[in-house]
């Protein structure tokens, strides 16, 4: 395997946060190489449509069959008996 060196250079003022993520390598052209195929190799963005799909169909398989007491079951007006500070809540994290 051929081996090819390439310099560059960095500034100690306005670069001292990289050359201090260096200093701090044990290997600095393994990190460097890690880094740079991280930027360049495209990461897949989150789904947050289908993760809430696996999150609905996984609590609906874990409630199916649980049995509701007066107190548990949703309003007959047709309200989702959901408590919206809980939903805002959940909604954060995704």
């Amino acid at each position: 395997m051929a081996k090819r060196t390439v310099a560059f250079s960095l500034d100690t003022e306005t670069d001292a946060d990289i050359l201090g993520w260096l200093d701090a390598q044990r290997n600095r052209s393994e990190a460097i190489r890690e880094v740079l195929r991280a930027a360049i190799v495209p990461t897949p963005a989150l789904d947050l449509a289908a993760i809430r799909q696996v999150v609905d169909a996984a609590l609906r398989e874990h409630l199916q069959g649980l049995i509701l007491t007066d107190g548990d079951a949703p309003a007959a007006n047709g309200a989702t008996g959901e408590d919206p500070e809980l939903a805002a809540r959940l909604d954060e994290l995704f």
